[in-house]
């Protein structure tokens, strides 16, 4: 069987065509801008077999300008598969076409495959555009690739695409997710025109790593600043324990007359809780009332939790009341839960479950020796459970001696006061430090992330144990970076 038929044999039974596939193209011009245009017509991947089959008979399987259409729309209608069986029977694919597989990899998010691609391309004699140089720069950057983007960084200096803005911003990102920061700023210092885009991204990656002295620097060098940057600023302050730098920063985004956003202002009613500014998050409030800004999930889902922080629980329930989609059940449930209006926050979780709404579990992880390592609530997944939950115990008696009391209040469930105890006892982040304390040497600082905010007990455990055992422990919970070290947190006790 020859390739034209086997090919026809593994679409057949395809019957979803997308319209005027019968129309019969009359010349060559006429044939490419037809299969082309039905490419375009997909809206499914089902509908692709059928065109490429009527391709294959028409002859224009190796037409490069039909084939990259044919990646674009595999890659788009999640067909990576086919895209690649596509691209592996293309008789010298040229730049265009292995960069148009690249970004369906990075989009299928097989980045490995991505980066693969791009050295088998560059083995084929072929020199990389700056297109093909951005995607697999972005493959690099979400496989935290270092060593690859170094070597592509190398390529780009050498090929003279240097001064390329896209490449530019994609080589800081790159650098940035991988924690390379001298590098990302040498990128970013050794561009032409440091526009605000760039600014921002570099803004976003110090403060992701918690270097806020290092993002006000580069943030105060940007002489335009729009909302994004603005609100950069605002949410990376407020994550790393800022609230009242980021309040301020607020202020002057007004004096400059700057419009904010939903995302400017979720950053503000964040800052407002972890304050407990009621009155600024009246005026928030009031704000958006008279700029017409939509209460959506996430407007009203940070009002609620800035009344109900700020113990205004009537106002946090009239906020819920006006929502038209109420996907903020679990803040108004933990409301109720921490005023002890356990009936309330009985009959919102009724609501929950009658409507499939289920809570999002807590999940903590820590890397040890270049390996991730998961936990959840009362995790006995881990091959060295058993010495973790002994460690966990030799704290426990260590922070009761020293009088710690856990906060039983925080338990937002009517149960017994032992079982609250037990159950703070063995929060996800509790058990990742504990592993990190088994796994690595005396004074090594301790790296953990949480899916969820971290709970106020969780909080003053994590700073006695800092005192304890003289570490430096860094969690990343959902609102910001904490320091604990000392005994002292960065964020002063507000989150």
């Amino acid at each position: 069987m020859n390739h034209s038929s086997s090919m026809l044999s593994s679409v057949a039974g395809c019957s979803a065509l997308p319209p005027n596939l019968g129309t019969k193209p009359k010349n060559t011009p006429n044939r490419r801008r037809h299969f082309i245009s039905l490419l375009q017509n997909c809206k499914h991947n089902n509908q692709i077999p059928p065109i490429h089959a009527k391709i294959i008979r028409n002859h224009r399987h190796q037409d490069p300008f039909v084939v990259f259409e044919l990646l674009r729309v595999c890659s788009n209608l999640n067909s990576i598969g086919y895209a690649s069986k596509i691209f592996s029977q293309t008789q010298n694919p040229n730049v265009y076409l292995y960069t148009a597989l690249i970004d369906g990899l990075v989009l299928s998010c097989y980045y490995t495959d991505g980066i693969h691609l791009y050295y088998q391309m560059i083995n084929s004699s072929l020199v990389p555009d700056s297109y093909a140089v951005t995607s697999v720069l972005k493959a690099c950057g979400c496989h935290l690739a270092l060593k690859e983007g170094r070597e592509v960084h190398s390529q780009v200096l050498k090929l003279g695409l240097s001064s390329n803005r896209s490449i530019r911003i994609k080589l800081i990102e790159r650098y940035g997710k991988g924690g390379a920061f001298e590098d990302a700023r040498q990128v970013f210092d050794e561009m032409p025109e440091r526009d605000v885009v760039a600014s921002t991204v570099m803004i976003n990656y110090y403060f992701d790593h918690g270097l806020v002295n290092e993002a006000t620097s580069v943030f105060s060098l940007i002489r335009i600043k729009d909302t994004v940057c603005w609100t950069a600023m605002i949410d990376g302050l407020v994550r790393n324990g800022e609230s009242n730098r980021a309040l301020e920063v607020f202020r002057n985004m007004q004096r400059e007359d700057v419009m904010p956003n939903e995302v400017t202002i979720v950053c503000v009613l964040s800052a407002c809780s972890e304050l407990g500014a009621l009155q600024l998050g009246r005026w928030v409030h009031s704000y958006m009332d008279k700029h017409g800004i939509e209460l959506n999930q996430f407007v009203g889902g940070a009002l609620i939790n800035m009344y109900s922080r700020c113990g205004d629980i009537d106002e946090a329930q009239r906020v819920f009341e006006q929502m038209k989609e109420k996907n903020t059940y679990i803040l108004l449930s933990n409301a109720y839960s921490s005023s002890g209006k356990w009936k309330e926050a009985a009959e919102v979780r009724t609501n929950m479950r009658e409507e499939g709404i289920e809570k999002e579990p807590g999940c903590s992880s820590i890397e040890v020796n270049n390996e991730i390592h998961e936990f959840l609530l009362g995790d006995l997944r881990h091959p060295q459970k058993e010495k973790i939950y002994k460690k966990l115990e030799e704290l426990n008696e260590i922070l009761r001696l020293e009088g710690y009391t856990p906060a039983t209040e925080v338990v937002l469930h009517d149960i017994e006061k032992s079982e609250k105890e037990w159950a703070l006892a063995i929060h996800s982040e509790r058990l990742a430090i504990c592993y990190g304390l088994i796994s690595t040497k005396p004074l090594t600082t301790i790296r953990v992330v949480k899916n969820l905010r971290v709970c106020d007990d969780c909080h003053l455990t994590i700073k006695l144990i800092s005192n304890i055992t003289r570490r430096k422990i860094v969690v990343r919970d959902r609102n910001r970076f904490h320091h604990f070290e000392n005994g002292v947190c960065s964020c002063g006790d507000y989150w």
